[in-house]
């Protein structure tokens, strides 16, 4: 716990899990795209109303979990430094932050209230990411099916 503020910490530790955030997440995209990759192909040659659904709702599940543990990273480090006293909390304020929605009625102290907005950068930024991704691999789905295929 930080008795003393030292911005140097609070901007280093901030701008590092921004970048962590965002190594992860692209580490995430891309392991995402080439398992939609892989399986897309089969589903083409073979279309099957179920096992499309599964693979759309499986591709939909792994970029929300991918958040989740990217709030979870957040959550870890704000506790770590002992900016919020228990996990929950700090889960609570991150995915808040996260989202841009807001906490509420949970505040950073003084000493690492640059988090908060380090944190919704990382939201943007990982959310925008995935709205791509998820795009481009609807419209693959969609121009590969056909202009008149849709699912069943």
């Amino acid at each position: 716990m930080m008795n003393e503020y030292h911005p140097l910490w609070e901007i280093g530790i901030g701008t590092a899990l921004v970048l962590l955030v965002l190594f992860a997440h692209g580490f995430a995209m891309f392991g995402i795209q080439r398992m939609f990759d892989t399986w897309f192909p089969h589903l083409v040659l073979r279309p099957h109303a179920v096992l499309t659904k599964v693979l759309i709702g499986g591709v939909v599940l792994s970029l929300l979990a991918v958040h989740y543990v990217e709030i979870l990273m957040w959550a870890a480090t704000m506790y770590a430094v002992g900016a919020l006293p228990d996990m929950r909390s700090a889960f609570y304020f991150a995915g808040g932050a996260y989202t841009t929605y807001g906490s509420g009625d949970l505040y950073l102290p003084a000493n690492w209230r640059l988090l908060g907005f380090m944190i919704a950068t990382s939201g943007l930024f990982t959310f925008a990411w995935t709205t791509g991704i998820l795009i481009g691999l609807m419209n693959r789905f969609l121009h590969e099916r056909g202009p008149n295929a849709h699912v069943k």
